[in-house]
């Protein structure tokens, strides 16, 4: 539940910074701003590094083909990561953690 919690919470911290953001790179994305940010909430332990990365690569995957992002778009994109782990959170983490 904690996971779920922060992953609302959660964010680049640029998106909350202005309208629309460029989509950035997914190692830029994922492995410089989101797992950074999920594990210093999180810790630092395997268990959370591995939902980090699957939260944030989930994330990715749903902007990757915008140009750009809103903070609502980003939003939206936790939400439906959300709902996907809880409905299987061992297969959520086999699907994005790899």
């Amino acid at each position: 539940m904690r996971y779920l919690l922060l992953l609302t919470l959660c964010a680049i911290p640029q998106a909350y910074a202005q309208d629309a953001l460029p989509v950035p790179a997914r190692a830029d994305f994922v492995k410089r701003d989101c797992v950074p940010a999920m594990t210093r909430q999180l810790g630092n332990d395997a268990a959370a590094a591995t939902f980090a990365h699957a939260a944030c690569e989930c994330s990715y995957r749903l902007l990757s083909d915008r140009q750009t992002m809103t903070r609502e778009q980003f939003d939206a994109a936790g939400t439906v990561c959300r709902a996907e782990f809880e409905q299987d959170n061992a297969a959520f983490v086999r699907k994005y953690a790899e």
